[in-house]
């Protein structure tokens, strides 16, 4: 799935999911409140962390940046659990990774690092690698930013929040989902950082983010 050329009707199915989101948000009863959207590079394709608190937080993300293209890497059991959410992100040209076995995984890392290099796109990445049972911010998986370092991308640091009130509130009452950009980190920053210490930097701005 991952070294499959990007599909041709890609752009439309982009057109249809940002026309898609604001009216599916609507009838859900969903209210964004995004902050620090305005942070976000225009002219550069961008390494997209976040927090992970439930499986739609993509579609927080693509509400936010509506105009960016944005490839999320998900876990491969999507495609057995989540066929038509599979069939969905295979037309966003998202990646599927196999946490399970390392050399499947380097290969997504390495599809993802020349989607940033040589591409078109930007790429979401959840780096706790699972979303959290119980909301709270759990320990990342920092080997997936070895992303941002072999591709030299500026990362964008984001937190979402109050995402577990949604199943039970959904079409019933009114649930407002709060989005921040908390940061964009330059490779300048990062450069001589190990996986580990852009991992814990990561993990602090997200755990304060979160706390306010």
């Amino acid at each position: 799935t991952n070294t499959k050329k990007p599909p041709k009707a890609e752009n439309f199915f982009r057109f249809v999911v940002r026309h898609t989101i604001p009216i599916l948000t609507f009838l859900a009863r969903v209210k964004i409140e995004a902050e620090g959207c305005d942070k976000i590079p225009e002219d550069k394709n961008i390494l997209f962390v976040c927090n992970h608190q439930h499986d739609f937080d993509p579609v927080i993300i693509f509400s936010a940046f509506p105009y960016k293209k944005i490839s999320f890497i998900g876990k491969k059991d999507i495609l057995v659990e989540m066929p038509f959410i599979a069939k969905a992100m295979h037309l966003l040209s998202c990646l599927f990774i196999d946490r399970e076995n390392d050399r499947e995984a380097a290969k997504t890392i390495i599809s993802a690092i020349k989607c940033l290099k040589e591409g078109d796109r930007s790429i979401g990445l959840f780096p706790e690698g699972y979303t959290s049972k119980d909301g709270n911010l759990q320990p990342l998986r920092n080997g997936s930013l070895k992303i941002a370092l072999k591709s030299n991308a500026k990362i964008a640091v984001c937190v979402v929040d109050n995402m577990r009130a949604l199943p039970k509130n959904i079409c019933r009452r009114k649930t407002v989902i709060k989005f921040r950009l908390v940061d964009v980190i330059t490779p300048e920053i990062y450069e001589n950082m190990t996986t580990a210490e852009l991992g814990n930097l990561i993990h602090s701005q997200m755990e304060t983010a979160l706390a306010d």
